[in-house]
């Protein structure tokens, strides 16, 4: 009997080996709550534009992107010729966006549904100890139809932008995927604030800084412990943090000894001012464009 397990990525993958758990792995490895997720005819069409916009930000060459998503579409396609599929996703909204991506994927196509089992808790894979994997099975749920369509749904919200539709989900229209609301609500938080012109993160960052937290590294480490569900990796982190400086007018300035907070960002973390930005990059949340950057853009990348 052999068995594809979906992960989030590739630390995962290595806790599954350590642990001897059988068959193959499929990191899904995207940062879907940074840079444009919109409606495309094909889940390779959306990978072609998600390697530009990746490249867009510096992580990587288009093409070795480009590359990896190809392979990782492809072992995808080959997900028929398992007689198990286990998709293994956390309670963050890192995972619960590739969760429901995937699930999208497996719209109509029943055969597949069937052999599918979700394996999540409301703690980090990478958390466990190899000899703690086994027990995370006894978690492993069959994928429903009705699961299916809740992720189809929330997804085709998400690219298409509609953010007033997604903040009128409630809790009881996405029980059945129990970890999906508290990460829509996070995602929410990643638009800016009314008052101040932050996002949460942007806020929380400001905050740090005021604390005192100046490198990147000692920034990021009290991030992750500020943030009750973490879901932002050190690179999205620290993108966020340069365009922070980069945007006009800054909230953030840097000298010798690290970041420090502008005059600007002074009256915004008092929120005695709004932060009225103009975007230096590309900035999206799935199908919505917050910079007014268009992503015709990534064409030329």
């Amino acid at each position: 009997m052999t068995s594809l397990h979906i992960t989030n990525g590739d630390a995962s993958v290595s806790l599954f080996k350590a642990a001897n758990v059988k068959g193959d792995f499929l990191p899904w490895q995207d940062v879907l709550h940074l840079g444009p997720v919109v409606e495309t005819e094909s889940i390779k069409q959306l990978s072609t534009l998600r390697a530009q916009f990746l490249s867009y930000l510096g992580w990587g060459q288009f093409q070795k992107l480009l590359s990896d998503f190809e392979a990782r579409d492809a072992k995808l396609d080959l997900a028929s010729e398992y007689d198990h599929i286990y998709l293994w996703f956390e309670h963050d909204l890192y995972d619960q966006l590739q969760l429901i991506q995937i699930l999208e994927w497996l719209y109509g196509q029943d055969a597949l549904i069937q052999k599918t089992k979700l394996i999540q808790a409301d703690h980090y894979i990478g958390y466990h100890r190899p000899s703690q994997v086994p027990e995370l099975f006894n978690l492993a749920k069959p994928i429903t139809n009705e699961q299916v369509s809740i992720a189809v749904k929330v997804f085709t919200m998400f690219k298409r932008g509609e953010v007033s539709k997604i903040k009128q989900l409630k809790k009881s229209d996405l029980k059945l995927l129990p970890y999906l609301s508290s990460a829509i609500t996070r995602l929410l938080d990643e638009l800016p604030n009314d008052n101040t012109g932050c996002t949460q993160t942007e806020y929380s960052i400001l905050e740090l800084i005021g604390d005192g937290f100046q490198t990147k590294e000692t920034l990021f480490k009290a991030y992750c412990k500020k943030e009750p569900v973490l879901f932002h990796g050190d690179m999205g982190f620290f993108h966020i943090l340069e365009q922070m400086r980069l945007d006009s007018p800054n909230l953030v300035e840097k000298n010798e000894l690290g970041y420090m907070l502008s005059e600007v960002g002074h009256q915004v973390l008092n929120e005695s001012k709004k932060w009225e930005r103009q975007y230096t990059m590309l900035t999206w949340l799935g199908g919505l464009n917050i910079s007014g950057h268009e992503i015709e853009s990534l064409a030329q990348v």
